[in-house]
C-alpha cells in the first residue's frame, strides 16, 4: 500500500512538472522572473530526454509500482503513457523530445525578445 502511495506522489509530481513546462508560458507573461525558472525546467527536461533517454521520474514511478504490483509499471515514458491513456496515441520515442525541443526554442526566443525589450524600456 505504502509502495502505492509513493508511486501516486510521483505522479502529482510529474503531471505537475509536464503541466509547468506547458503552461508556464501563460504563468510568465506577467511575471518575468518565472521565465527563467521554466526556461531550467524545459533545459532539465531536455538534459534528461539527451542525456539519459527518460525521465528520473518515470523511472522512480516505475520501481515504486513494481514494488507494489510487478505488472502496474508501464513501458516507455511518462508522457506517452499519458497520452496513450488520455487520447489512445502511440507516440514514437523521439516525438517528445523533438517537440520539447521545439518548445524550449520557441519560448526561449520569446523570452529573450522580451528581455532585450524590457531592458531598452528600462
Amino acid at each position: 500500500m505504502a509502495w502505492r502511495i509513493l508511486a501516486d506522489l510521483v505522479l502529482a509530481l510529474h503531471a505537475s512538472w509536464v503541466q509547468a513546462v506547458v503552461l508556464g508560458p501563460l504563468w510568465s507573461l506577467r511575471r518575468p522572473r518565472w521565465r527563467i525558472v521554466h526556461l531550467v525546467m524545459m533545459g532539465l527536461t531536455l538534459a534528461f530526454i539527451g542525456l539519459r533517454g527518460g525521465c528520473p521520474l518515470t523511472e522512480l514511478e516505475n520501481y515504486f509500482l513494481r514494488r507494489s504490483d510487478p505488472s502496474a509499471a508501464y513501458s516507455g515514458g511518462f508522457i506517452a503513457h499519458a497520452l496513450a491513456r488520455i487520447v489512445y496515441w502511440d507516440l514514437p520515442p523521439g516525438v517528445i523530445g523533438l517537440a520539447s525541443s521545439f518548445w524550449f526554442l520557441v519560448w526561449g526566443g520569446i523570452y529573450l525578445r522580451l528581455w532585450l525589450r524590457e531592458g531598452r524600456r528600462a
